[in-house]
């Protein structure tokens, strides 16, 4: 009910900052972009849930921490200390791999980008290839 009146609520102040403005005019009129008012109510749908779920999944999860952290705490404290810790120096090795993860992914999406443009080229000029070694092959 929450993501539903939140939907509604962007939908209505962004489309209609959209249709006051005269960026609906320039959009429709010089630009490429087809049903830009269809583009921008699937988008807010799409945050409006994504952004939710998210909080959701954070909110549960700080609430599990809180009471097992409290259970845990009360029936015996250094295991706590000791898990606390486990947990910091994981998030630690954690966020040292995941940032040189990043850079690897950036470098393997570029190749890919790469390698779809060059697939584009040789689909744009096989004809011309074709073309060029039957006559050489042909005569």
């Amino acid at each position: 009910m929450l993501g539903l009146r939140w939907r509604e609520w962007l939908t209505k102040k962004t489309l209609g900052d959209y249709f006051d403005s005269i960026n609906y005019y320039d959009i429709e009129n010089n630009s490429d972009v087809d049903n830009p008012d269809q583009r921008i109510a699937e988008d807010l749908a799409a945050f409006t849930q994504t952004s939710l779920q998210f909080f959701l999944t954070l909110l549960i999860s700080f609430v599990d921490l809180l009471s097992f952290s409290t259970i845990l705490f009360s029936i015996y404290p250094p295991l706590f200390l000791v898990l606390v810790g486990y947990a910091s120096m994981g998030t630690f090795i954690t966020t040292v791999i995941g940032k040189q993860l990043i850079s690897i992914n950036f470098a393997q999406l570029q190749k890919e980008a790469v390698c779809y443009f060059l697939m584009f080229l040789m689909i744009e000029v096989a004809p011309q290839i074709e073309e060029t070694w039957i006559v050489e092959f042909y005569g």
